[in-house]
């Protein structure tokens, strides 16, 4: 979780963040307190920048992308931050090295297992431990996942932001690209974990893994 904090009066503009960033790897989760969330927008112009959330666009450092900016634009001026952002955005747009495409496919797919992975382990699994049938332990838990699936996709389109003019892909665009490989994805990895498993969460799954690396 990150925190970040803006302070303006007629004098001057302040921004703080905190320092702490979240690694997640196969074994679980580790915090680290060195992590940089402010940054300048330009060397010549008293703009500034805070992440949060994601420290990374499709694996590429915000930071980074900040510095390329930063020796892009130079000397150059805008007349207010509105300019800067809209500037801002439309570099990140221009360059496709940035932007989603086919060579983030493996990127996607261990972004999906790690989103199964984080749903399964909601799942109260000592509240089965005295069920003996199989099929319907695995039954009762997708009846709990597409609960989470419902209540996780709600709360992220109703707490969705996102940036004026930052054209995103619709999730019909999403589906339609990647669709087909993630769609095999979810179902192999929920027919390992429930070999009951029918399909039918295939769609709600996708939809909600688009919700949340869009939001």
């Amino acid at each position: 979780m990150t925190a970040v904090v803006g302070v303006l009066n007629r004098q001057a503009v302040a921004i703080a963040a905190d320092s702490a960033v979240t690694i997640q790897n196969g074994s679980g989760y580790k915090i680290f307190n060195r992590a940089n969330k402010i940054f300048t927008l330009s060397k010549f112009h008293p703009i500034g920048i805070m992440i949060y959330n994601e420290g990374s666009l499709m694996e590429t450092p915000w930071e980074t992308i900040i510095k390329v900016y930063r020796k892009e634009i130079g000397k150059k001026n805008f007349d207010t931050v509105i300019d800067f952002q809209k500037d801002f955005i439309e570099f990140i747009l221009r360059n496709n090295h940035f932007i989603l495409n086919e060579s983030d496919i493996q990127y996607l797919k261990f972004s999906l297992e790690l989103t199964i992975e984080n749903l399964i382990k909601e799942i109260p699994l000592d509240s089965f431990s005295k069920v003996s049938d199989p099929k319907f332990l695995s039954e009762k838990f997708l009846e709990d996942l597409k609960t989470l699936v419902t209540q996780y996709t709600e709360y992220l389109n109703n707490n969705r932001s996102e940036l004026e003019g930052f054209s995103v892909m619709d999730f019909d665009q999403f589906n339609v690209k990647f669709g087909e490989i993630l769609i095999g994805l979810i179902e192999e990895k929920l027919k390992f974990i429930f070999p009951v498993y029918d399909g039918s969460l295939n769609a709600s799954v996708l939809r909600l893994f688009f919700s949340f690396y869009h939001r």
